[in-house]
């Protein structure tokens, strides 16, 4: 039975990040099935969307909608309260957000959806509270490691949207998460309402399988140039590598307000002819065809994109063995050679590096290995994950039924 679903994001016009793609192409893929779609979002009107949506899929930009008297007297007061007062933290979220709940509960009380699906933590919140007490189905999704997104300033938050962000978790009917070991994170009485649905190689990738490129002396990694990413541990590890470089070089694709900080390390040291710092690659995949390995020293990840899609591309990877989000796929001696982060990460990172550039019959076999052990990560399985999870949802007469072991 075809249902009517609305999709809910803060904002989506001009922005290229993974939960954005995801946004789109889970609509498109809902559309595509026969769903009536609708995506809201906060964006002000006139803008577009980075990914493309489906002609079939109606938008709602609510990012003009008016504060009320309350809300507006909410967002003036909290700013004449003491930084630490908990008083100041709350008003300061209700003056942001009271009006984006009640435009959305408008929208839900006259479209009446089936069933609503929310896009991140800040998304889930406003969703949630917006749908309470309406005869409708809420998916609340994660696409981090949950300990980040709710515990950490990850989103710009204080102590009260915090806990208000956990707490909405109340009254979600189903909780997505990317991996089964995130639902250990969750409260216990949250848990049974978890379902892991990971995300998935683009068709252009899983399809290519083994590059038909000649292999360089390239060790590459992709990704924002931020602190999470922790390419300034790898770049130090470059330098620690020394003569047993011979003709390798290091390529890190990606932008971020940590570019500086590298170059700086990059001409201290006197690494500029053998690292490269690409800035954003429009052929990515052309990348991970002509490099030998890949490097991806993040301390934490939510799914891994760029790690899935150089597997998936037969590159092995070095990363380390602790990374959430990267060791549920990536198996030492299999796929990859994973360092130890303690109690020197960037030493025991060089010695991963060296292992691997000086083994061409080690580089070789976990190469062959690595398309195989991402294989799983496909489109197929994840619309039909999905496809079952709205149709369990949809089915579900109370919030906490559980819909079945997270896969």
């Amino acid at each position: 039975m075809k249902k009517n679903i609305t999709i809910v994001i803060s904002r989506l016009n001009g922005i290229s990040g993974g939960a954005e793609r995801i946004y789109c192409e889970l609509a498109n893929m809902l559309a595509r099935n026969g769903n009536s779609v609708t995506c809201f979002t906060y964006d002000k009107p006139g803008g577009e969307p980075f990914y493309s949506l489906d002609d079939n899929v109606k938008r709602i930009t609510a990012g003009n909608c008016k504060r009320d008297f309350k809300t507006r007297l909410k967002s003036i007061v909290y700013k004449f309260l003491p930084k630490r007062f908990e008083l100041r933290d709350r008003l300061r979220w209700h003056g942001r957000n009271d009006h984006r709940i009640a435009r959305l509960r408008e929208h839900l009380q006259a479209e009446q959806p089936d069933i609503v699906i929310s896009l991140l933590p800040p998304a889930n919140t406003v969703t949630l509270l917006a749908a309470k007490g309406l005869p409708l189905k809420v998916i609340a999704t994660n696409h981090n490691v949950p300990e980040q997104d709710y515990t950490t300033e990850r989103w710009g938050s204080g102590p009260y949207e915090r806990k208000i962000r956990l707490a909405a978790l109340d009254h979600a009917d189903a909780i997505h998460v990317l991996f089964p070991l995130f639902k250990d994170w969750f409260p216990e009485h949250l848990k049974e309402r978890i379902v892991a649905i990971p995300n998935y190689i683009p068709d252009g990738f899983a399809s290519s399988d083994r590059s038909e490129l000649p292999r360089e002396k390239i060790v590459l990694g992709v990704g924002r140039l931020t602190d999470v990413k922790s390419y300034m541990t790898l770049v130090q590890a470059w330098s620690l590598i020394g003569a047993e470089r011979d003709g390798w070089t290091l390529k890190i694709c990606g932008e971020g307000r940590e570019r500086g900080d590298l170059e700086d390390f990059i001409q201290e040291k006197g690494l500029s002819s053998s690292i490269t710092l690409a800035g954003a690659v429009s052929d990515i995949k052309r990348e991970y065809q002509k490099a030998s390995i890949f490097c991806h020293p993040a301390k934490f990840e939510g799914f891994g994109l760029s790690v899935v899609e150089a597997l998936a591309c037969g590159l092995p990877v070095v990363a380390f063995e602790d990374t959430p989000g990267l060791k549920e796929y990536l198996k030492d001696g299999e796929n990859a050679l994973l360092a130890q982060r303690h109690p020197d990460q960037t030493e025991a990172l060089a010695l991963k590096l060296k292992s691997l550039m000086v083994n061409s019959e080690l580089r070789e076999c976990l190469s062959q290995n690595a398309p195989a052990s991402v294989q799983h990560f496909s489109t197929t399985t994840y619309e039909a994950r999905w496809l079952k999870l709205i149709g369990d949802v949809t089915h579900s007469d109370c919030p906490t039924e559980s819909f079945g072991t997270a896969q």
